[in-house]
């Protein structure tokens, strides 16, 4: 079977409607050519031609098109539940856009079995909340919700490894968080983060990157190469750049099956 290349990149919150930083993501995301891809912070105007996707919600989220996260598979997708544990339905509703994960309807994880032939696989596509994120009533002090987000996703990736024990499984996204001996942007968020990957018998493969990360079974670990990160630039319609189109780099991994 040939190789499976997956990537992961926040987008920083592209705007819907048409532009240069818009047009910019899609090169270089067509440039990598990853075979699946985990967005965060991203817009259903950032639209991948043959690809199936699933994304998370809208809810609690300000701009038309916005999404926390979007799955874009090459392969059929098969949804399946996050945060079982959790409420449906969150009150009080939010009073700014926020990556807690106190309920399913505004959950910023997405999960699917992407049907890859002869070899399916657990996808896990999400973000772990920002250090400061004040939660759903804007009173949450420190790094509480994150902490919260990390205790959250803890369960969610040990109930998936219990219900698929034998499925090689992926979980992608924007950590908010290192996952090597750097501790950022909180020591204890940090050691909660590598503490959960542990228990969900998951391998960091980007742990020497920043904070976005590709976390893979030990069974896929052995056949994963990492490749070195990447940002794109774009000038603005007003001549204004080169500039980033993100404040974070784009990651993404090779996988000889």
């Amino acid at each position: 079977m040939p190789p499976i290349t997956i990537a992961t990149w926040n987008l920083a919150r592209p705007g819907f409607t048409g532009s240069a930083r818009n047009q910019a993501i899609l090169d270089q995301i067509r440039a990598i050519n990853a075979d699946i891809w985990v967005l965060t912070e991203t817009n259903e105007s950032i639209c991948l031609d043959g690809y199936t996707s699933l994304a998370t919600p809208e809810i609690g989220l300000r701009r038309k098109g916005e999404r926390t996260t979007m799955i874009w598979s090459r392969w059929p997708l098969r949804e399946l539940p996050v945060f079982p544990d959790l409420p449906e339905t969150e009150q009080p509703p939010r009073v700014s856009p926020s990556y807690t994960t106190s309920s399913r309807d505004t959950s910023p994880a997405v999960c699917a079995i992407v049907e890859v032939p002869a070899a399916p696989l657990l996808l896990y596509g999400t973000i772990v909340t920002y250090f400061g994120d004040r939660g759903p009533t804007g009173q949450s002090k420190h790094n509480v919700e994150q902490r919260n987000a990390v205790a959250a996703h803890d369960r969610d990736w040990r109930r998936l490894r219990a219900a698929y024990p034998d499925m090689p499984m992926v979980v992608a996204g924007d950590f908010d968080a290192t996952c090597d001996a750097r501790n950022y942007p909180a020591k204890t968020t940090c050691t909660m983060l590598r503490d959960a990957l542990e228990a969900a018998n998951l391998v960091c493969t980007t742990r020497n990157h920043w904070i976005d990360h590709i976390c893979v079974t030990p069974d896929l670990a052995e056949a994963v190469s990492v490749a070195e990160p990447w940002q794109q630039t774009y000038t603005d319609e007003r001549g204004n750049g080169p500039k980033p189109v993100s404040d974070h780099q784009g990651v993404h991994v090779t996988i000889r099956l």
